[in-house]
């Protein structure tokens, strides 16, 4: 079997998160409405846990930015707790292809903000499925992406694989080391179903499943700097993407 295009994957989430230097003011941390122009579906502040919380729809996703004292997140996730699925299926919320560019320009336009936090430390994440029709053809598929490893697609279940494959980049004002982490794996979704009779519930369970090639990356600057991110963060956040989109395109590549 073959690499298949970057567009082929189905988007679980998408992540962004941003370390600060300086502690984080969680209370008045609301970024929702001017990045997004709308008000939040929700804003929630934990004050003895320190989390800041907005979320609501976002391209018939869900988006989600979580501060803390010196972290922020922004997630795309799914689905919108209102949507009703006729069937079970696999937890995506779009193409790869079609939601990284609309995620990316939001968080660039918060990385340009006057008010984002100075940053230690920038990642990229992404959790990405691909369907296929069993575990047998998931590792088949899964081969091409590890090419140092040799995978027994007949007898194998439960594979996991995960490596750390560090990089150095050379940024305009400063070489960085960045961590390169890909996790692959299959996974099968059983479909399952449940049927009321009076006041009882019953499962309905059967062996059905919809199988998966699933690859989380993690894609982040060192965690050991203390002192600000130097430059364009902009700049940086692109090529934090596109270390991560080689992963997607490549499988896991040997430098």
């Amino acid at each position: 079997m073959k690499l298949q295009p970057a567009g082929s994957w189905q988007v679980e989430n998408l992540r962004t998160s941003l370390y600060s230097v300086a502690p984080i003011d969680v209370a008045s941390a609301k970024w929702w409405r001017p990045i997004t122009g709308e008000p939040s579906e929700s804003t929630v502040l934990k004050e003895r846990e320190g989390l800041m919380q907005e979320q609501g729809p976002w391209r018939g996703a869900r988006l989600v930015v979580a501060t803390r004292v010196n972290r922020v997140d922004w997630v795309a996730c799914g689905p919108r707790p209102d949507e009703e699925r006729t069937a079970p299926s696999l937890p995506g919320i779009g193409s790869f292809g079609d939601m990284l560019s609309p995620f990316s320009k939001l968080v660039k336009t918060w990385l340009s903000m006057p008010g984002c936090p100075e940053p230690r430390r920038l990642a990229f994440g992404a959790v990405l499925l691909l369907p296929v029709e069993s575990n047998e053809e998931g590792l088949r598929q899964l081969q091409p992406y590890l090419p140092k490893v040799e995978i027994d697609a007949e007898g194998s279940e439960d594979f996991i694989f995960q490596v750390n494959r560090p990089r150095v980049l050379q940024m305009a004002d400063e070489t960085l080391r960045i961590n390169r982490i890909g996790k692959w794996s299959v996974v099968g979704l059983r479909v399952v179903g449940f049927s009321v009779e009076g006041s009882e519930l019953f499962s309905m369970g059967d062996d059905r499943r919809q199988y998966a090639l699933r690859l989380e990356i993690d894609i982040n600057t060192s965690g050991d700097r203390t002192e600000p991110l130097l430059g364009d963060l902009g700049g940086l956040y692109e090529r934090l993407i596109e270390t991560g989109v080689e992963l997607i395109k490549q499988g896991d590549v040997v430098d």
